[in-house]
């Protein structure tokens, strides 16, 4: 059932959607207890979101998936890259403003 893809859509961003810019904040994985503002987005995660989105489009032409994959592609891939694309942010999160090379992991293994 396809609508069942705009309800899971929904679940995830009403759960984990603290991230602005059409994100919601997971880094390996989405878990419970991690849904403070602090939480961050993997760069990959922002790339296979709109990937997800792009092929949604094409299977049923709403433009919903265009609007939410421009929203990421706009407002929340740009800061997870440098300007040249020779690096990036493995976590961006919309609550930390320094971006520096400490180990900041939940404390889990993946």
């Amino acid at each position: 059932d396809l609508m069942a893809t705009y309800n899971v859509h929904h679940l995830i961003r009403n759960t984990f959607g603290q991230v602005p810019g059409g994100m919601f904040g997971a880094d390996e994985n989405a878990r419970m207890g991690y849904i403070d503002p602090r939480q961050g987005t993997e760069t990959c995660g922002f790339v296979e979101q709109m990937a997800s989105d792009e092929f949604l489009l094409r299977i049923t032409g709403d433009p919903f998936w265009a609007e939410h994959c421009e929203e990421v592609a706009f407002n929340s891939y740009p800061a997870a890259v440098m300007p040249d694309f020779k690096s990036l942010r493995y976590l961006t999160a919309p609550n930390h403003t320094v971006s520096d090379s400490e180990n900041h992991h939940p404390g889990i293994d993946n």
